[in-house]
Parts: C-alpha cells; sequence; structure tokens
C-alpha cells in the first residue's frame, strides 16, 4: 500500500519524519527517540480488535478500491477539519482501528513526548534541574489527542497499551 501511494502521489508516506532525523543529526547533542508503539504491536493489536466478518470486509475493500489519490486530496488532509472529518468516516465504519491507530497511540506518544520534557538533572544549575528542549514530530491526526492525554497516560496505560489482544471480545 505505502509503494502503491509513493507511486501515486511521488512522495513517501511519512517523509516529514526522515526529514526530522536529517534535522536532528545536524543539531550536535540532541537526542532522538523514537517515542511511537512499536508498529508490530499497533497492526496485531488493530487486527485483533475485529470481528472476523470485518476482517473479511476490510480486506474486500482494501482490494477492490480503485479510488485514485491525488496531490489534492494529501494537501486536503493536511487541513485540520478534513482530517478530523476522515478519522470520524473510519471510526464509523471501524471504531476498533480508530481506536487502536488514533487514540491508543495518541496516549502512547503523549506519555512519551512527556517524559522526554521532563526537567534533566544537572550539578552545575542553581537548582539542580535545567527545563528540556523537546520537538516532537507527529501526524496530523495526532495533535489534538496527544494536547488531550497529555497528563493521563500512566506507566500502567502505557503497559497495557503494549500487550497483544489475542483473545479479545469482539462485537
Amino acid at each position: 500500500m505505502t509503494a502503491h501511494l509513493t507511486k501515486q502521489l511521488g512522495m513517501a508516506p511519512g517523509g516529514e519524519f526522515r526529514t526530522a532525523f536529517r534535522e536532528a543529526q545536524k543539531v550536535p547533542g540532541c537526542n532522538l527517540v523514537l517515542g511511537d508503539r512499536p508498529v508490530g504491536i499497533t497492526l496485531k493489536r488493530a487486527i485483533n480488535s475485529l470481528s472476523t466478518w470485518k476482517k473479511i470486509r476490510l480486506v474486500f475493500s482494501l482490494l477492490t478500491s480503485k479510488d485514485k489519490i491525488t496531490n489534492e486530496d494529501v494537501e486536503k488532509c493536511m487541513e485540520q477539519d478534513m482530517l478530523e472529518k476522515l478519522l470520524l468516516e473510519m471510526s464509523d465504519q471501524y471504531p476498533e482501528l480508530s481506536r487502536v491507530f488514533v487514540s491508543e497511540r495518541d496516549q502512547f506518544l503523549s506519555y512519551s513526548l512527556r517524559k522526554c520534557s521532563q526537567k534533566i538533572p544537572i550539578e552545575t544549575n542553581q537548582t539542580g534541574f535545567v527545563p528540556s528542549t523537546v520537538v516532537g514530530v507527529v501526524g496530523i491526526g495526532h495533535v489534538q489527542g496527544i494536547i488531550k492525554q497529555w497528563n493521563q497516560p500512566t506507566i500502567n496505560d502505557i503497559q497495557h497499551l503494549m500487550k497483544l489482544l489475542s483473545l479479545i471480545t469482539k462485537k
């Protein structure tokens, strides 16, 4: 699917993250933290969250979709309102996927960024700490959720989000 998008649009999804990586390498002493949940866990949780019927329906719709994605479509997704509309449409058809790909990752990203932004202990400072500077590069669809979740996720929440859902009750 990613190869299809790259060929169709002439740009690879996630390019902003590769750019952030290259820029971080240029800054002396900059630590790069990959703060998202591992993609394998996210995908397994997403698949396991769907009933057998919904899995079949999703695969069928992906295989039979003839919709062309244009550069204009990508630009529209950069607008907050359009992206929220698309996420809402997805959550109507597959609320389980929206929960795993958006809501759970909002929590995970929020926790990761919050942990990175804690004060750094240092002996040469009068207070014993220096404020940290964090630049978070996240997908636009996660910004509002990260803000909303900023003080909420605990380590227990994050440990739960790392578990694979092999025995989940499906609706």
